[in-house]
């Protein structure tokens, strides 16, 4: 535990220097109850170094009389009117939570990490550093990085920024845009193959082959060069088929294409440097430059001002480098969590010059798997006090079920 520039143990409120009045006798019993205390702290601060946990049960007692540290979450970047985008009920839910103020805890109820607002670590905290394996593997660690407009340091670290970081990731299908593209369960017995949207896919999902009207059905050929199931959500058969959805979904009649997470979407590529942490985390497998594509349809028509970062589209489904990179037991949700995991490293490892600040993530999805999946693999993760400088907002925006959670 330092000292840092304000005169404070860091991590405390309590001053260093305080004027006291001393007794005839010339003993200051304030003063060296004062210096007690900041002996306790110091004690804490040293010992929870060496024993991960040891500060949250000893600091109890040391710290009950001090006031609780200041916890400043930045203003988010104002958003532009929802009902001027076309917004569904659930979208202008999404942009009002994130533009929203950030509110600091009070003194009355400091931050916890169950309370999900875990205070920012103290300035001279020193995290251990990500190895990026992900990002690095697929080579987009350093474009995200430089066209983010962040600086790498010597030292391979990234020097601190003043207003932080707002990385909005969104889940494709269903969540973005309503598309027409099928895929395909083959019949156990006779091979016939039945065509299914992706909303009808993601409310039976998890039971096709053992239950209810897709029980005699499976999935088939993931890993065949044509994609099987799931041949036309990959470039093999056609690079251009992404593009071509895109433009049969504008096709509808008054702006049914558009999703529940449209509206934050656009209005996150408003703003340049906003539309630099915009992601895509989809199910699908084409190319990321292919989706890039698909999203310039919506350019070209108006509907978008900018386009999200190629090295910020993420397909996760079957044949996506995505899913050669990771271990081969991981489904759709578990490469989505890995993907946002990743991102949160990045973002965790960006210093800001307000300590007490904290970056923010949000991340929305329509499967209600899917969604229940990632929330609790990040929790686990936020839980254990892996991103303490990083604010989490998840959405639901499946039809039945819709809810906001924060991490």
């Amino acid at each position: 535990m330092g000292q840092d520039e304000g005169g404070t143990f860091a991590g405390a409120s309590v001053p260093c220097s305080v004027n006291v009045p001393a007794d005839a006798s010339g003993y200051n019993p304030s003063m060296i109850r004062l210096l007690r205390r900041a002996v306790a702290l110091l004690a804490v601060g040293l010992l929870g170094a060496a024993v991960p946990g040891a500060a949250q049960v000893l600091g109890r007692g040391a710290l009950a009389s001090a006031p609780a540290a200041p916890v400043a979450l930045a203003e988010l970047p104002a958003l532009a009117p929802a009902a001027a985008l076309g917004a569904s009920p659930t979208s202008v839910a999404m942009s009002v939570a994130l533009a929203a103020p950030a509110v600091a805890p009070s003194a009355a109820a400091p931050a916890s990490p169950a309370a999900g607002g875990a205070a920012a670590p103290a300035p001279d905290a020193v995290a251990p550093r990500p190895d990026f394996a992900l990002l690095r593997g697929l080579g987009l660690y350093d474009r995200i990085v430089r066209r983010g407009g962040l600086r790498a340091r010597a030292d391979g670290t990234i020097a601190p920024v003043r207003r932080p970081l707002v990385l909005r990731a969104f889940d494709n299908d269903d969540n973005l845009v309503f598309y027409s593209t099928k895929l395909y369960l083959r019949h156990k017995t006779t091979g016939e193959e039945k065509a299914l949207t992706t909303a009808e896919f993601a409310a039976a999902r998890t039971d096709i082959g053992r239950a209810g009207a897709y029980r005699d059905y499976e999935l088939f050929g993931l890993q065949d060069a044509d994609g099987g199931s799931f041949r036309d959500f990959l470039d093999a058969n056609n690079p251009k088929i992404f593009s071509q959805d895109m433009a049969a979904a504008l096709a509808r009649a008054d702006a049914a294409w558009r999703g529940p997470s449209w509206t934050p979407f656009a209005e996150g590529l408003s703003d340049a440097r906003d539309a630099a942490w915009v992601a895509i985390i989809t199910s699908r497998a084409h190319r990321p430059r292919s989706l890039a594509d698909g999203f310039r349809v919506l350019k070209r028509r108006g509907e978008l001002k900018r386009v999200p970062r190629p090295e910020l589209i993420f397909p996760v489904g079957e044949q996506s480098d995505v899913q050669r990179a990771l271990p081969g037991w991981m489904k759709t949700p578990e490469r989505k969590a890995e993907v946002l995991m990743e991102l949160l490293d990045l973002l965790e490892s960006v210093p800001l010059a307000d300590p007490a600040a904290r970056h923010v993530l949000s991340f929305s999805d329509d499967d209600p798997d899917q969604i229940e999946r990632v929330r609790a693999r990040l929790a686990a993760d936020q839980a254990a006090g892996r991103w303490p400088r990083v604010r989490i907002v998840l959405f639901s925006t499946a039809p039945r079920g819709a809810w906001r959670a924060e991490l």
